[in-house]
């Protein structure tokens, strides 16, 4: 005989949805503590499989998010976070479009992915409106594993940087260092104010474990920070530390700053070399935006810009002590390369971003705040945001901020609109994410491929570069060899078409030199000329371009421009004194002491 159905209480219904929003919720932590696990892989400079992987785990995050919106019943508002965040990417795709001349699709796919990313995380905090702790919490437990990552390098020996005792997943301290920093932040913030995370609902015992880990990772952060020896982190960690303790220092606030002035001039004299070529970068970059304050040079650009900058300082003069400055990889100044590429207008309206998230961090989560302060420190004199794991730890931040929206109706009112909208955002998503993830598969493929063939100078492989040019135009050493190559096989201007497309990416002098190398080869000495000499303004402290200068003039039978070039030459100081220096030298001397006759 069957059982009569029992009647669902209200009580019943409560307990289902309590469970639907359980599972909810811990589904989505599980997406944010993925993300960070991506963080968690060595960061590298060039397409990777782990590209890819992110590509997947974003459709991923916003299937999830919106079948966690259904479930607990949540409706999107829409913010000015998300008003400004368009407007950036719509002001971007606008600057590129508009002005394509710098190979910029890489960039391109990662303002995709970020964009992306962005909204996945709004539709799935809209699911479970998180408290800035939780999302604290997991960016703790990343640099937790960092420290200990780097903890292990510093034992075995095993860092990813032979001049570097610790460097985690990063390629250097710096950047590494910034993670260490916004877990001390957190812990800093943990340990004083236990009621921000909850500790004191907990029982005695729990309580008291809680405490002690705070102080021990305070402790161990502090340790391995000192050990990166990072001027920046110190300062992001001075500075958080002023935040956190604010309430106590008011009333000492002259000590304090004269103490931040003295530990600012120690750190100076730290690295002396290392602070002036900084600042030699910033200087350069700001002349670079004056040929377009307003609306920049164009996306992808920072690099040819910063290059001609540094030509017309050192050709017409400059106060600005250009040896100090080398071939660079990237900006050491997010702002700075925002400005250059995207002007005023794009410098406002990221501005406007960060002003917005951190006037919201501060009154809703201090550790929040904390973190994307640090970030901002290290974007002032690094390049955080041209990583993966802060781009995601930044995205997450700003979409929470978002996702805090102070309306208190959700916009549209009516549940099935608002439904309609998150789903035809995800699915969106989920299409431009397969679309990115191709192009990204392709381009790791070209670098897999080009890995097998580089260095191989052997004119018998042009038509395996030819092939592998439209995807590797961002990579320099790929058009070196492919140009290298062609001259090689006497292909003198297809080589010196290459090499300029090697200046728009970089402002390496090599790219010069070597297209001056090929109007030698074609008794084009004028041109020769032209291009040592911009290589050597480009870069004042290589020798090299120098030294082709004088072999120029000395094939050229020009004693009058041979001799000055090779004095020069013996008074030349560069960096690093190498053997290649040395017998550059002893050759400038031997031009010298076989000219005696014809100098004054």
């Amino acid at each position: 005989m069957k059982q009569p159905i029992k009647d669902i209480t209200i009580t019943d219904i409560e307990q289902i949805h309590f469970n639907i929003g359980t599972f909810a919720k811990s589904l989505s932590v599980a997406c944010m503590v993925w993300l960070l696990c991506i963080c968690a892989v060595p960061v590298q400079h060039s397409w990777g499989d782990i590209d890819i992987i992110l590509g997947y785990t974003i459709a991923v995050v916003a299937i999830i998010g919106t079948i966690a919106c259904f479930l607990s019943k949540g409706r999107m508002r829409i913010s000015v976070m998300d008003g400004l965040v368009v407007i950036l990417y719509g002001y971007f795709i606008i600057r590129y479009y508009a002005d394509a001349t710098y190979p910029a699709e890489s960039i391109v796919i990662h303002a995709g992915l970020a964009i992306m990313l962005y909204f996945s995380f709004r539709i799935l905090f809209t699911a479970i409106r998180p408290k800035g702790n939780v999302v604290a919490l997991i960016i703790l437990m990343f640099a937790t594993y960092e420290t200990f990552y780097g903890i292990i390098q510093l034992i075995t020996g095993t860092s990813r940087h032979s001049l570097y005792l610790l460097t985690g997943s990063f390629n250097n301290p710096g950047p590494y260092s910034a993670c260490i920093v916004m877990g001390l932040a957190i812990a800093f913030t943990y340990m004083k104010y236990p009621e921000l995370a909850g500790f004191c609902n907990m029982s005695g015992k729990l309580e008291a474990a809680a405490s002690v880990v705070m102080q021990s990772l305070v402790i161990i952060f502090i340790s391995i920070t000192i050990l990166t020896t990072s001027r920046t982190a110190f300062i992001a960690a001075a500075l958080c530390l002023t935040f956190v303790f604010s309430d106590r220092i008011r009333n000492r606030k002259w000590t304090i700053l004269g103490i931040c002035i003295a530990i600012s001039v120690g750190l100076y004299f730290f690295k002396p070399g290392s602070a002036n070529g900084r600042f030699a970068i910033n200087c350069i970059g700001l002349f670079a935006v004056a040929d377009n304050p307003l609306f920049g040079c164009g996306v992808g650009g920072f690099f040819n810009k910063f290059a001609e900058s540094t030509e017309l300082l050192a050709s017409y003069g400059t106060t600005i002590d250009l040896n100090t400055v080398d071939v660079i990889e990237y900006a050491f100044n997010n702002w700075l390369r925002i400005t250059v590429e995207l002007g005023i207008v794009g410098l406002t309206i990221a501005a406007a971003i960060v002003i917005v998230a951190l006037r919201k961090l501060w009154k809703d989560s201090l550790p929040l705040f904390l973190v994307l302060l640090v970030i901002l420190v290290f974007s002032f004199l690094s390049y955080p945001m041209e990583l993966l794991p802060y781009k995601i730890i930044t995205i997450m931040v700003i979409s929470y901020v978002a996702s805090q929206s102070v309306r208190t109706r959700p916009i549209p009112d009516n549940r099935l609109v608002s439904n309609l909208i998150m789903t035809i955002i995800a699915i969106v998503i989920i299409g431009c994410s397969v679309k990115s993830d191709r192009l990204v598969n392709t381009l790791a493929n070209a670098e897999k491929d080009y890995s097998i063939i580089r260095g191989i100078n052997d004119p018998a492989f042009i038509k395996d570069y030819a092939q592998l040019l439209p995807m590797l135009k961002e990579n320099g050493d790929f058009l070196s060899d492919y140009a290298r190559i062609l001259a090689k096989a006497n292909r003198y201007n297809d080589s010196n078409d290459i090499l300029r497309m090697g200046t728009l990416i970089s402002n390496n002098p090599m790219f010069l030199i070597l297209q001056g190398n090929n109007y030698l080869e074609m008794e084009a000495y004028e041109d020769a000329e032209q291009l040592y000499l911009k290589a050597w303004h480009t870069m004042p402290n290589r020798i090299y371009p120098l030294y082709k200068l004088m072999k120029l003039h000395e094939r050229l039978g020009n004693s009058d421009k041979t001799l000055p070039y090779a004095e020069q030459i013996v008074r030349f100081k560069g960096k690093v004194e190498s053997l290649a220096i040395r017998e550059i030298k002893s050759e400038a001397n031997a031009v010298l002491s076989n000219n005696k006759d014809k100098i004054n």
